[in-house]
C-alpha cells in the first residue's frame, strides 16, 4: 500500500514551476496597479470623520461581511453568496497550507493529517463551485427584476468556474494515474478520476492530460488575479473593507467641515464626496436591494438608489483629475425625491450610506440656487419664524394654554423638559399629540415643562433638505439655549427631533438625554403610575415611523403599549419593522409637492386597508399627517382614523389613585 500523502506540484518540471511564480508575481502587478488606480480615485474625496468604535466595526464585519446577515431574508442568495465566500476562504487556506508544507521545515500532510486536508480542499472547491453555478442560473436564467447586471459579468462568472473546476480536471487527472483508495477523501477528484477512466481510452497518458490541465488551470488562476480590480472581481476585495471602514450608524450625516469657507456646498465635483463615499461606490455588488425597497422607485419616482450609485460610478470610473460632476449623470429630480427613509442603506448587505450621498447632491442644489416648490419658502419661514409654516414665534405655546402646562423659567428645574416641535406646537393633527403627551404626564404625576417660544425649530427639515448652514445655526441657538435650563432629560414625540437632538447636536457639545415618548410611557405603564380604566379600539395596525424604527431602533415600545390595552388586537402591516415602508413625509417631503407618481403616503396606505381594521396607530407626527392625507384622497374620512400611540393611551388611561 503506497504512503498516505502526495507530491506537491508532481509532474511539473522546475523550469514550469519557475515561470508559474514569475507569471503570478506579474499577474499580482497588475492587480496592484489596478487597486492603485482605485485607491487614488477614493483619496481625492473628503475627509470623512469617524462615528464608529473599532469594536463596532469588528462587530459589523463579523456579521455583515463574514456570516452575510442581511442575505438572510433571500434563501437562494443567501445559499449562493455564503457558498462562493467560504468556498473561497476554503481553497485560499488549501493553498497556504500546500505552501507551508512544500517550503518551510514543517511537513504534516501525511496519513489522517492528509485525508483531513484533502476533504477540506475539494469540500471547498465543491462548494465554491455550486456557489459559482447558482449565481449564473440567477443571474442568468432567475433573475430578479432589481438585481444590475453590469458588462462583462458572465465572463467574470465564467472564469471563476473554469478556475475551480480545471483544478478539479488536474487532480483527477493526477490521481487516475494510480486510483490509491485514500484518494477517497478528495470526494470531488475521486469521482472525476473514475469518470475519466470509463470515457478516455486506456492508453491516455495521464502525465501528459494532467500538465495540460495543470497548465489550463494556472492560466485561469492568473487572469483572475490580473482582472480582481477591473471586473466585477472588484467588490471580492473591497467590499469586506467597506464594511470594517463604515463610519457612522445611521441617524448623524456626514458634516460640512467646508462651510463658510466656500460659496457652494456639497457634491458639485467628484472630489466633493468623501472616500469613503467613493469607496462605496466600487463596494456596491449590484445586487438590486436598495431599489427593491425604496418607496420612491416603488411609487414610479425617478429615483433608483442602485442607478445613482452607477451614474456617480460612471463618472469617477472615467474621471482623471477629481473635477469632474457628477450631475454629468445624475438628474436634479433623482435628489429631490428621496425621503431619506433609508430603507435603502437597511437593505444594503455592504452597509453603503446612501442618504449621505443624496444629501450632499442636495446640499450643491440648494446652495446653487436649484431648490423649487414649497421648500424655498420653508426654509425661509424657518430662519424668520423658527418653523417651516411661517407661524409667529408667539404661537408656539398656545395648544398648551388651556391644559395649563408649565413653561420653564430660567431660575427653575424640572425633571422632564418636553421638547414640542413644530408639528406639535402648531399643526392640528400635531397638537392633538401634544395635549395628549401633556395629559399623561399629569396624570402620571411626572414634574414636567416647556420652553414655550424660546423653543426653536430642531433643524431636521433644513438639513435633510441640504440647507446645512442654516442647520447649523439653528443647532447652536437651540444648544445655547437648552444651557440656559436645568432639567434631567427631553422628552420629544417627534422622531426626527429624536433623532436630531440625540444623534446629531452631540458634534456641537449639545449632549443631552433625550427619550421618545413611546419609550417613556411604556415606562410609566410598566412602574404602574398610569392605570387604563376601560378598553379602546378593539383592533388597531401600528405603522413603524422611519424614523423611529429604523433610524433609532425602536420598535418594540409602541407596540407594547398598545398590546398594554385590554382588548384591543393589534394588527402588523406589512412590510413592519426595520423594513416597513415610508410614509413620504421625510427629507423635507412633509413640504415638497409631489410631481411623480404615485404618493408614497397613498401607497403605504393600501397595506392599512388589507387589514381592515378602522385606526392606525402610529408615533410620529409627520406619519400621522402623512396618512391622514392618504384617507382624504381615498375618500375614507371617518371611516379609517390615524392617531398616536398617545392619544390612543389617553383615551383609556386614568390618573392613579394613591
Amino acid at each position: 500500500m503506497s504512503e498516505i500523502t502526495r507530491q506537491i506540484l508532481w509532474n511539473i518540471p522546475k523550469p514550469m514551476v519557475a515561470a508559474m511564480y514569475a507569471a503570478v508575481a506579474f499577474s499580482l502587478a497588475i492587480a496592484a496597479y489596478g487597486f492603485w488606480i482605485r485607491l487614488r480615485r477614493w483619496l481625492r474625496g473628503e475627509a470623512d470623520p469617524d462615528r464608529l468604535t473599532w469594536e463596532e466595526r469588528i462587530q459589523n464585519f463579523l456579521g455583515f461581511a463574514v456570516v452575510q446577515q442581511k442575505l438572510l431574508s433571500d434563501p437562494l442568495s443567501a445559499v449562493m453568496h455564503l457558498s462562493i465566500f467560504w468556498g473561497f476562504l476554503g481553497l485560499f487556506a488549501t493553498t497556504l497550507i500546500m505552501m507551508v508544507e512544500k517550503y518551510t521545515p514543517l511537513h504534516f500532510l501525511y496519513g489522517r493529517v492528509y485525508e483531513a486536508y484533502s476533504l477540506f480542499g475539494d469540500l471547498s472547491g465543491l462548494l465554491f463551485l455550486f456557489g459559482i453555478s447558482l449565481a449564473i442560473i440567477r443571474r442568468y436564467f432567475l433573475r430578479p427584476p432589481n438585481l444590475e447586471r453590469r458588462p462583462g459579468d458572465i465572463y467574470a462568472l465564467s472564469l471563476l468556474f473554469l478556475m475551480a473546476f480545471t483544478g478539479f480536471l488536474a487532480e483527477a487527472a493526477r490521481i487516475a494515474r494510480e486510483m490509491p483508495s485514500f484518494e477517497i477523501f478528495s470526494p470531488g477528484g475521486y469521482v472525476l478520476a473514475h469518470l475519466m477512466g470509463r470515457v478516455l481510452p486506456p492508453e491516455t497518458n495521464w502525465g501528459f492530460l494532467h500538465r495540460g490541465l495543470w497548465i489550463f488551470h494556472v492560466v485561469m488562476v492568473l487572469l483572475f488575479f490580473a482582472a480582481l480590480p477591473w471586473l466585477r472581481f472588484t467588490h471580492i476585495l473591497v467590499t469586506p473593507v467597506n464594511v470594517l471602514l463604515k463610519k457612522r450608524p445611521l441617524g448623524a450625516l456626514r458634516p460640512v467641515a467646508r462651510l463658510g469657507l466656500y460659496p457652494a456646498l456639497g457634491a458639485g465635483k467628484i472630489n466633493d464626496f468623501s472616500w469613503k463615499q467613493l469607496l462605496d461606490l466600487d463596494a456596491c455588488t449590484g445586487c438590486g436591494r436598495c431599489e427593491k425597497n425604496c418607496p420612491a422607485f416603488n411609487t414610479e419616482k425617478p429615483l433608483s438608489p442602485l442607478k445613482l450609485i452607477g451614474e456617480i460610478r460612471e463618472v469617477l470610473s472615467r474621471d482623471q483629475s477629481g473635477d469632474s460632476s457628477p450631475w454629468e449623470k445624475v438628474e436634479e429630480a433623482e435628489a429631490w425625491n428621496c425621503t431619506t427613509c433609508a430603507a435603502c442603506e437597511e437593505a444594503c448587505p455592504v452597509l453603503i450610506n446612501h442618504v449621505d450621498r443624496i444629501v450632499d447632491l442636495r446640499r450643491y442644489l440648494v446652495h446653487s440656487g436649484k431648490i423649487k416648490g414649497n421648500a424655498p419658502k420653508g426654509l425661509e419661514n424657518i430662519l424668520y419664524y423658527q418653523n417651516p409654516w411661517g407661524y409667529a414665534p408667539r404661537e408656539r405655546a398656545f395648544w398648551a394654554r388651556d391644559e395649563k402646562v408649565r413653561i420653564l423659567q430660567e431660575k427653575e428645574e424640572t425633571d422632564i423638559l418636553y421638547w414640542v416641535g413644530c408639528a406639535g406646537s402648531y399643526d392640528p393633527q400635531g397638537q392633538e399629540v401634544s395635549l395628549a403627551v401633556a395629559r399623561l404626564l399629569k396624570k402620571a404625576g411626572v414634574d414636567f415643562a416647556i420652553l414655550g417660544d424660546r423653543e426653536g425649530c430642531c433643524g431636521d427639515f433644513a438639513r435633510r433638505l441640504g440647507e446645512e448652514g442654516l442647520f447649523e445655526k439653528l443647532a447652536r441657538r437651540n444648544i445655547e439655549t437648552l444651557r440656559k435650563y436645568r432639567f434631567r432629560r427631553i422628552l420629544v414625540h417627534c422622531p426626527h427631533g429624536l433623532n436630531v437632538l440625540k444623534n446629531e447636536y452631540p458634534r456641537w457639545g449639545g449632549n443631552f438625554e433625550v427619550i421618545h415618548h413611546s419609550e417613556f410611557l411604556i415606562r410609566l405603564l410598566r412602574e404602574r403610575k398610569l392605570e387604563i380604566s376601560s378598553a379602546g379600539e378593539k383592533k388597531v395596525a401600528f405603522h413603524d415611523p422611519c424614523y423611529l424604527g429604523r433610524y433609532n431602533r425602536i420598535f418594540d415600545s409602541p407596540r407594547e403599549i398598545l398590546n398594554a390595552v385590554p382588548g384591543m388586537i393589534l394588527k402588523e402591516l406589512e412590510p413592519n419593522r426595520q423594513a416597513a415602508f415610508c410614509c413620504g413625509g421625510g427629507g423635507g417631503h412633509i413640504l415638497l409637492d409631489p410631481q411623480y407618481g404615485e404618493g408614497i403616503n397613498n401607497k403605504r396606505f393600501e397595506a392599512v386597508l388589507a387589514t381592515g381594521v378602522e385606526t392606525v396607530a402610529t408615533a410620529c407626527p409627520y406619519c400621522k399627517l402623512m396618512l391622514d392625507m392618504a384617507i382624504t384622497f381615498k375618500n375614507l374620512s371617518g371611516q379609517v382614523r390615524v392617531k398616536d400611540i398617545a392619544e390612543i393611551l389617553d383615551s383609556v388611561a386614568v390618573e392613579k389613585k394613591n
